[in-house]
């Protein structure tokens, strides 16, 4: 062990606690406990998926942190091996396959001190104890060379920052290899093995003295800004906007085009000069998109990554030829109005042209805000097609809008990746273009949640004969995934599509549904008055701080007194953001000490606090678990040594172990993107300047939607303003709107 109070120190010792760790990045606090010394060693770093007991050497430096004092912050850590008699036969006998305690022991009799250095160095030495062989010899050296590998790739790689839990993954991938190939070019980790990123591939590289204008460099350095750029909701950069972003990791202008020509070589990336033409001209809405850098030119040129191109180009072409297709229903209109008088409804005109359209063209689509009947024509739809003896499916993009699906139309409803039968291990999906689903009528709803690499997936599945039926909101939030879909279907003017504009629930009264409408259309909203009784309120506080408590006072005890809704289950807040007084962090801390201030347990993971009685939020679908992105329940049971959380869901019990909980997040305030597709009793929105990043008409719009009976909106008139204000949607990269108007363009010509 090296001076404790030296700058290069080396520490072995045992884990007493695990102070806080991260999942995303790898980083970690622990209290080491050193033979010598009296205290516990606080030691900080890419320490993640230690725990109380394991015994690590761990190589740093002290540093004085301003806050919580010395700590040794370390740069790498690695696995010490047993060395007392008893520990290294417990050793052999659990880690290698085909030797007992038994044999274990006669090893260690034998050699002792020597039993490592000998597996190190001349394993075969082993086949010379009675009962071993030469066979048995020959597979222990593999296992033993196979775990040497693996502690070189571990202790290599984590004094990079790469979690143990990547380490396993870049090791699979490489094998004894990693260490050599990883030397070679760093920047296969960032193209080649899943949850490994440019930047950590980046690190390596500049540590390992590659040169910042390495052809490789820029080459990996595109594919990250593309990766980046979807995970923005882009589908392509404009090339001006990927030279700004190359610009500022130090890739020149000459170094871009270079690797650009050699990733369209490797057919991994697409460059197109100009906007997809239609009727032989360029479409080039004229008032362009706004995007990070300001407004970017539709016309081009712009560049893809390989798969994004294809699932674009796919979706237009599959849309264009469902939307063209025409079947013939002799005695449609009659049969539609017959259905209704059963059910008791009385169709608007809009209504039973949007039905008619479903049964004569292979494509529907049925947009509309709320209260214009959308459920109606979907249940009257099912019961159509059903008439007709067509197998219906319906679907949604996540499990809380197609559980609603369901109970509207009282028929199954499943989400789109259970439809396609998703692999988590391969992501791929069992149905595609060779293997169709079975279907004759296929519904999905809330289609504005729908991204266009799903899409694509969806519409290589559906078979040719069998019609299609998209129903949403084109005003609300975009897909989390790239791509704009719905809004560019909608307003393509390429395929057939029905608006509903006839508000059916205002004439019952509801000022949700009114003011919702006034907000889309760029209206300040009519609010009801102080006082019970209402259902759409307007609570003006002037700071962040301030809107926090209002809403905790609201929840807690008004809400409460004036509705009789219970605080837990009927309320969801909603809140434009994660950070700030009046973000979703800080709103769930206030909340949860409000709802549940005495928890029998809790688990920390990542510097996230989850307890018993807490409600919680899937944010990732699992389907091992059965449990999907918008799922909310609550935690019944924690188990704070263990790591493990059992949580309610619906009515059954789902439990999640130590590396799962970074699925689960508080859930008594949410983001608004996050509630997209849900609906709650009550709502109440977090506004304020504070928020103004993502102040925009449709998430204001998007969150009175999710509201049933009552919405409060907290905060300023002029943060409700600005969003009212703000109509710009689509700040989306995308050509899916050319691409559709393109590939119409040549049927209609052709009629």
């Amino acid at each position: 062990m090296g001076d404790l109070f030296s700058s290069e120190t080396e520490l072995v010792g045992d884990v007493r606690e695990v102070v806080f760790e991260n999942a995303e990045n790898g980083y970690a606090v622990i209290r080491l406990e050193v033979s010598g010394q009296p205290r516990p060693v606080t030691v900080t770093g890419a320490l993640y998926g230690l725990h109380a007991g394991a015994r690590v050497k761990v190589f740093g430096e002290f540093r004085e942190h301003p806050r919580f004092g010395r700590q040794l912050v370390a740069k790498r850590h690695e696995e010490v091996l047993p060395r007392s008699h008893v520990g290294m036969v417990a050793f052999l006998a659990s880690q290698f396959h085909g030797i007992g305690v038994k044999l274990a022991e006669r090893i260690v009799e034998r050699f002792g001190d020597q039993t490592y250095e000998i597996l190190d160095h001349d394993p075969t030495l082993i086949g010379t104890i009675p009962g071993v062989g030469r066979k048995k010899a020959a597979a222990v050296a593999a296992q033993w060379e196979s775990r040497k590998a693996i502690r070189e790739a571990a202790t290599f790689l984590q004094g990079y920052g790469v979690g143990p839990g990547q380490v396993a993954r870049v090791f699979r991938h490489y094998g004894d290899a990693t260490v050599a190939l990883v030397k070679t070019n760093p920047y296969r980790l960032a193209d080649e093995v899943r949850g490994i990123g440019f930047k950590t591939a980046d690190k390596i590289a500049q540590s390992l003295g590659i040169p910042k204008d390495s052809p490789e460099r820029a080459r990996a350095a595109v594919l990250y800004l593309l990766g980046e750029a979807a995970g923005q909701g882009h589908l392509l950069l404009p090339m001006a906007e990927l030279r700004g972003r190359a610009l500022a990791l130090e890739i020149e202008e000459e170094a871009l085009s270079a690797a650009l020509v050699a990733l369209a070589g490797e057919e991994l990336v697409v460059v197109e000069n100009e906007a997809p033409a239609s009727g032989g001209r360029r479409v080039v809405p004229s008032e362009g998109v706004p995007g990070e850098r300001g407004f970017w030119d539709r016309a081009g040129p712009a560049v893809y990554a390989l798969a994004n191109h294809r699932d674009e180009a796919a979706v237009a072409w599959m849309l264009s030829w469902r939307g063209v297709h025409q079947d013939a229903e002799i005695g449609l209109v009659e049969r539609v109005r017959a259905a209704a008088r059963r059910a008791g409804i009385e169709l608007a005109p809009e209504q039973e042209e949007a039905v008619r359209r479903a049964f004569t063209s292979r494509l529907g689509v049925i947009t509309g805000g709320p209260g214009v009947g959308k459920t109606t024509i979907i249940k009257l739809l099912v019961d159509l097609a059903e008439q007709r003896g067509d197998e219906v499916k319906l679907a949604a993009p996540t499990g809380r809008a197609a559980k609603r699906l369901s109970e509207a139309t009282g028929r199954p409803a499943s989400t789109i990746h259970r439809l396609l039968g998703f692999d988590p291990f391969t992501f791929e999906f069992f149905h595609g273009s060779e293997n169709p689903i079975s279907a004759g009528h296929l519904v999905l709803d809330e289609c504005s949640m729908l991204d266009v690499p799903l899409a694509a997936a969806l519409l290589r599945a559906v078979p040719e004969d069998c019609r299609l039926t998209l129903v949403g909101d084109a005003d609300q939030l975009p897909s989390v995934g790239p791509g704009d879909f719905f809004r560019a279907v909608c307003a393509s003017d390429a395929v057939p599509v029905s608006r509903l504009t006839r508000v059916f629930r205002q004439r019952e009264g509801s000022h949700i549904v009114a003011g919702a409408h006034a907000v889309n259309r760029g209206e300040f909203p009519d609010f009801d008055p102080p006082g019970p009784g209402g259902e759409f309120y307007f609570v003006q506080q002037d700071s962040p701080e301030e809107t926090a408590e209002m809403i905790r006072t609201l929840v807690v005890e008004r809400m409460p007194q004036a509705y009789g809704l219970d605080p837990r289950l009927d309320i969801q807040v909603l809140t434009p953001m994660h950070k700030g007084a009046a973000g979703a962090e800080n709103l769930n801390a206030v909340l949860g000490q409000a709802l549940n201030p005495n928890p029998e347990s809790q688990v920390v993971r990542g510097g996230r606090t989850l307890r018993t009685g807490d409600r919680v939020v899937q944010i990732r679908n699992d389907y091992e678990k059965n449990v999907f992105n918008g799922d909310q329940g609550f935690v019944v049971a924690a188990d704070g040594e263990k790591g493990t959380l059992v949580v309610r869901i619906d009515d059954r019990e789902v439990r999640y172990e130590r590396d799962d909980l970074e699925m689960l997040l508080p859930a008594w305030a949410t983001t608004v993107h996050r509630a997209q597709g849900g609906e709650y009793r009550a709502v109440v929105l977090a506004l304020t300047g504070q928020h103004f990043p993502l102040l925009r008409r449709n998430l204001a719009y998007t969150a009175i939607t999710r509201a049933r009976a009552l919405c409060v909106i907290v905060g300023s008139r002029r943060a409700l303003a600005l969003a009212i204000r703000n109509g710009s949607t689509s700040d989306r990269c995308s050509w899916l709107e050319e691409r559709l108007r393109a590939a119409r363009a040549p049927s209609e010509a052709g009629s």
